[in-house]
């Protein structure tokens, strides 16, 4: 008897399930589900040069100065200089890019404990599972329960939605 009786939660969660299917068909579906890795790849070769041509400068003054002291100085300075631009390097590499997955929007909280609050998004997959991602604030304060679209959510067990394309 009870199984006959369906809450509106269920009823919520069918209607979802039957926009999310219709997603696919709707214009601009393809442009949302595509992602491109953060980082600059500018930026990492810029760092990258910085750093050689410390180092060139750091053999260079180590070998040319007369001063002991100042060699070792010049060295030290331009060797630490270059490190600091390989690390620069390393920090400017891309990250791996988001996973988009058309999702619908089942609600959303804040944690208030920490400050800044934690912002959640509790997700309902295409394939019926259901998540829930923290996100970014902007995004967080767009969304509504009952928005279908794309989630750009970061990959990994600690995911955080980046982007959302209402569709």
């Amino acid at each position: 008897m009870r199984d006959a009786v369906r809450s509106d939660d269920d009823l919520a969660i069918e209607a979802a399930k039957e926009r999310l299917a219709n997603l696919t068909t709707r214009p601009g579906y393809e442009e949302a589900m595509r992602t491109e890795p953060s980082g600059s790849k500018l930026a990492r070769a810029i760092s990258f040069g910085l750093a050689i041509g410390f180092v060139t400068l750091a053999v260079v003054s180590f070998r040319h100065v007369d001063a002991t002291w100042l060699a070792w100085l010049l060295m030290l300075l331009f060797a630490g200089i270059a490190l600091f631009s390989m690390f620069a390097g390393i920090g400017f590499s891309p990250g791996p890019a988001p996973e988009a997955m058309p999702v619908i929007v089942l609600g959303k909280r804040a944690d208030s404990r920490p400050t800044p609050p934690l912002l959640y998004l509790e997700l309902l997959r295409t394939d019926g599972s259901k998540i829930e991602s923290q996100a970014l604030e902007a995004v967080h304060a767009v969304l509504k329960a009952g928005d279908v679209g794309v989630a750009h959510v970061t990959p990994g067990a600690f995911t955080i939605v980046t982007a959302f394309h209402r569709l």
